[in-house]
């Protein structure tokens, strides 16, 4: 036989083989493990797109996903080998944007280092069963993972690994500017904008950077003369028209009214009778900085008269050193008020007793469970069933401790009842509102809210009855989360996320709370009560409320000079930006 037929006879065999080969090496460089973790990363992001979070966007491609494919790749190679490799590799990187997305739904704000400040506030609100739960789920894949870690083979891989991680995170707190120069060009923001365009860590980490660069940048703020003179130029056209009318501050936490779901129906009237004929239909909406949580932001709205923009942190609060800020309780303390805060939280929880001597709160009361000074506040009275503070003992201490006084009074509440988990004294506050859809955490929220309108309306009644002239304000801090603590919301055995409710924003939007309206899940009730008659203005901001305050101080004086936006004139968004640079720089 010849070559060239031998040729002919083998050729089949060689076509059947070549192309088995180009299939193998076509199949080893494309269909693998990275394009399959791809493929899952791609996955996740456009599910949690379509539940509601963050938007997946092609420039993820920039940099989050290489360096997710390059942590992938890490993984693989520190792993022993075996079945369960390619999916424990993945595990660290779904466990870190499982968390950061819990975190974003939970509180309608992308997650930022700082907010590592905030656990213990966030967990000591927890039942024991859900402290377990959380801890469970914190420590056990990371530990299983470590498990599964190749010690001996990859030493020098992963000593290799934890001295890069502790080159870049020294890189991020000492030389900031050399990440924030890396990643010049992305969109990095205090909101989820830049979260949605350069992904949820890099921005993360980029906004930390930032951060850290922004305090030197605070140094050309501070002892700025022309501010400093116009703040007391300000003070002192505030004492000069001052009318010495008495001023009671409430801020109610995780304040809900649940009339404003357009797809609900109650089978009553959430507001009490009392509140129904003191107020009627008299109640207004403002914007909160924040939902679900983080009460410090809005207390610094309020408070101080700027938005909270998080430029030196999570939370302003934490970033009060001692020094006096022109806040809203320094300008009525030079007009000779008395200025009270009451708190029913730990005075170092957030920062908070330091934050408030800044402001230029002169009394400063904490629960005597917490406080070594002497203080009024107890919460003795506080039923262990709904975990805190009933509003309306609240408020009785508070105005059996003011009595009559002769100087006049700044009075700030800051509420704790109807914070998660939410919870019924049945033997004092039965539940007595039920919702359709069925809803058991809205039942509840919505029959809090009952007793905290008659609460409320005691308290109006009884400054109306003994103070003819004063002003009364009572804003929620934000809206709460619609999640049950209580309730099952994965079921093993039929697989499905049957009753989970991934988002409590894709809650309030189901329900129609205020269909339209733009940051909807931002805004909440507030109710001002001025001279004993109810006032109402449009959508205001929470940062606007000084000026209504200033404004009632002064006969409406301060409204004629200076620009109040709950009068339909807010000031400008560089003068806010301005105000608020020069105002954390006098706090730092």
């Amino acid at each position: 036989m010849g070559i060239w037929q031998q040729i002919r006879q083998a050729e089949p065999a060689v076509r059947a083989f070549t192309a088995r080969s180009r299939v193998k090496l076509f199949g080893k460089y494309i269909f693998n493990r990275y394009t399959s973790f791809l493929v899952w990363l791609t996955l996740y992001f456009l599910i949690i797109w379509e539940k509601g979070g963050l938007c997946f966007s092609v420039w993820l491609l920039n940099l989050e996903i290489p360096a997710a494919l390059g942590a992938y790749w890490y993984f693989n190679h520190i792993l022993r080998p075996g079945r369960l490799q390619p999916y424990l590799a993945a595990l660290p990187v779904f466990y870190a944007y499982i968390w950061y997305d819990a975190y974003y739904f939970a509180f309608d704000q992308p997650f930022r280092l700082t907010a590592l400040h905030e656990l213990p506030a966030l967990v000591q609100f927890l039942s024991p069963t859900a402290s377990a739960a959380l801890g469970a789920a914190a420590v056990i894949p990371p530990l299983f993972f470590l498990s599964r870690t190749d010690w001996r083979a990859r030493r020098a891989s992963l000593a290799a690994g934890i001295l890069g991680l502790g080159l870049f995170c020294g890189i991020l707190r000492l030389f900031p500017g050399i990440f924030a120069g890396a990643v010049t060009g992305l969109s990095i923001s205090a909101d989820a904008l830049g979260d949605h365009q350069s992904g949820r860590i890099i921005t993360a980490l980029a906004a930390e950077s930032q951060r850290r660069l922004a305090v030197k940048q605070f140094d050309g703020f501070r002892n700025d003369r022309a501010f400093l003179a116009r703040e007391r130029e300000r003070a002192a056209f505030v004492a000069a028209h001052s009318n010495g009318h008495n001023v009671h501050l409430i801020i109610m936490e995780s304040l809900l009214d649940p009339t404003l779901f357009e797809n609900l129906k109650l089978s009553r009237d959430p507001y009490s009778p009392q509140f129904r004929e003191l107020f009627g239909g008299r109640a207004g909406l403002s914007e909160s900085p924040i939902f679900g949580g983080g009460t410090a932001q809005a207390e610094f709205e309020v408070l101080c008269g700027s938005p909270a923009l998080r430029r030196l942190g999570h939370i302003e609060f934490n970033s009060f050193t001692g020094p006096q800020t022109p806040c809203l309780p320094n300008i009525l303390n030079q007009s000779g008020y008395r200025t009270i805060s009451s708190q029913l939280v730990h005075p170092a929880l957030l920062n908070v007793g330091r934050a408030y001597k800044a402001m230029g709160f002169r009394e400063r009361y904490f629960p005597d469970q917490y406080s070594t000074e002497k203080t009024y506040c107890s919460l003795n009275k506080a039923s262990k069933t709904e975990l805190t503070l009933f509003d309306g003992d609240f408020f009785s201490q508070n105005l059996d401790f003011l009595g009559n006084t002769g100087k006049p009074v700044f009075n700030c509440l800051v509420t704790m009842y109807g914070h998660f988990p939410y919870y019924l004294d049945e033997t004092k506050r039965p539940g007595i509102i039920t919702a359709r859809p069925s809803d058991p955490v809205v039942n509840v929220v919505a029959s809090q809210f009952f007793y905290r309108t008659r609460a409320m309306a005691d308290f109006v009644t009884r400054v109306n009855a003994r103070e003819p002239h004063s002003l009364i304000i009572m804003v929620g801090d934000h809206l709460p989360v619609l999640l049950d603590a209580s309730a099952k919301r994965f079921d093993l055995r039929a697989k499905t996320l049957k009753n989970w409710v991934l988002s409590s924003r894709e809650k309030y939007e189901k329900l129609g709370y205020l269909p339209g309206q733009a940051n909807a899940t931002r805004i909440t009730r507030i109710f001002i009560m001025r001279d004993g008659k109810p006032v109402v203005y449009p959508l205001i901001h929470h940062y606007d409320i000084p000026g209504i305050v200033l404004d009632y101080v002064t006969d409406g004086a301060y409204c004629k000079r200076y620009r109040c936006g709950h009068l339909g004139q807010p000031p400008d968004p560089r003068e806010l930006k301005a105000q608020y640079m020069h105002l954390m720089a006098q706090a730092l």
